[in-house]
């Protein structure tokens, strides 16, 4: 039954976390709005085990209830003050208008946690879903990028960015079923994020570190962001273990078999692909993209320090102070806004004060929920998601992204568990 529970939950969360909608359908029924009402759904069921079905604040634990009531509020009046600025901005039904964004942010950030929550008896259930519903889009990644007639069949499909399709992918990079680019790349972290869990704790060394380099290897075909990031979170992982010389030689041992093997089969991977002209010609392409000295270059016109050096906003003004209802366009003043970056889009929009509000108050209640964890080691990992979210934010809006800040909120919610719903420790 158990094992029922868990395929039904992973194949459901897979759609809510990748956004897939059927061509032809109205975006009302797009899987991530089905999926979230099948889960909450779901977890109301699960509810104090048949005690009741109606979900209530005030069930939280007295630490974690002030905390989530406070960010609750705040995110709403953050929303409602956007819908005003929209409406006597007159872009209410406009492009990256934050009212909507932050209606969803709402939606899937903040109140989804919430319910979600009670699917799951412990933080190790969320990750292994987390790693099913990675391995899911691994799969299907690999096959778009090896199998030429799969691109032609899902572009018949589903929808896609208007900017590009399955079968016209920028600078050889594949899309995901219902993300890409740099999106899917972080959604792919989180996977990445949760095997490491496992790995920061020893735990089936070898089958984590194995599906860590499938699905690392699917993020490096998708973006540079979850791909450095995945990087990093393994260099993290690896030298606070040798740091706390917690690592065994029977463990060490496992690790060092693992990279071996890893490395020998991406070397006959890579001489297969060189042998297709089209892999081979993919293969290049994706290794140009990812290059770091392009990525860190201030003389490229596609690197990240030039997205920081081109923050374009409007000279100080009233607009500029209470915001334009809107993350990009054209300004009062004629400066024609077009920046990635997630807080130049937040001042623009919501203005310098409550753009830096919205950021504030986020940090503030995860860092509020982490200090509540009780286990030290895990509190560190958990931090790490935090900062990771903030400097994603960065290179892209990923708070809009709506999926990082809504599983970094479900662990909180997870590991510190309501007075009367137990879970195990």
């Amino acid at each position: 039954m158990r094992n029922i529970k868990h395929f039904l939950v992973s194949v459901f969360f897979f759609f809510f976390v990748y956004d897939v909608q059927l061509k032809g359908l109205p975006s009302l029924l797009s899987s991530r709005k089905l999926s979230l009402f099948f889960l909450v759904s779901l977890s109301v069921l699960h509810y104090k085990k048949g005690k009741g079905i109606f979900l209530e604040i005030s069930g939280m634990n007295d630490r974690m209830e002030s905390v989530y009531k406070r960010y609750l509020i705040e995110i709403s009046c953050i929303w409602c003050y956007s819908i005003i600025i929209a409406v006597l901005n007159g872009r209410l039904n406009d492009n990256y208008v934050d009212a909507r964004n932050l209606t969803f942010f709402l939606l899937y950030s903040v109140i989804a946690p919430f319910f979600f929550r009670y699917l799951f008896k412990n933080r190790e259930e969320l990750f292994k879903t987390l790693i099913s519903v990675g391995l899911i889009q691994t799969a299907i990644i690999y096959a778009l990028f090896v199998l030429p007639g799969l691109p032609i069949i899902f572009d018949k499909l589903f929808e896609t960015d208007a900017r590009f399709g399955y079968t016209s992918t920028i600078r050889g990079r594949v899309l995901g079923l219902g993300s890409g680019g740099a999106a899917l790349s972080v959604l792919l972290f989180l996977s990445l994020y949760s095997l490491g869990y496992f790995l920061f704790i020893e735990k089936n060394v070898i089958f984590n570190s194995l599906a860590y380099a499938l699905i690392l290897g699917a993020t490096l075909l998708t973006g540079r962001t979850g791909f450095f990031a995945g990087i990093l979170l393994a260099i993290i992982i690896v030298c606070k273990k040798i740091l706390r010389m917690k690592i065994k030689r029977k463990v060490l041992f496992k690790f060092f078999t693992v990279f071996i093997f890893i490395t020998v089969m991406m070397g006959i991977a890579f001489g297969f692909a060189m042998k297709n002209a089209i892999l081979r010609d993919r293969v290049v392409q994706i290794l140009s993209f990812i290059k770091i000295s392009k990525t860190f270059s201030v003389h490229g016109g596609n690197s990240f320090l030039q997205d920081i050096l081109k923050m374009n906003l409007p000279g100080f003004s009233l607009e500029l102070l209470y915001g334009a209802g809107f993350g990009r366009g054209l300004s009062v003043t004629g400066v024609d806004v077009q920046n990635d970056i997630g807080y130049v889009q937040r001042i623009f929009s919501l203005g310098i004060f409550f753009g830096a509000f919205f950021y504030l108050i986020n940090f503030i209640c995860f860092w509020k929920i982490s200090s509540k964890v009780k286990k030290i080691n895990f509190r560190f990992y958990y931090r790490i998601l935090i900062f990771a979210l903030f400097v994603f934010e960065l290179k892209e809006a990923f708070f809009y992204y709506y999926l990082v800040p809504s599983i970094i909120l479900l662990i909180g919610l997870i590991d510190i568990p309501d007075k009367e719903y137990n879970r195990d420790p």
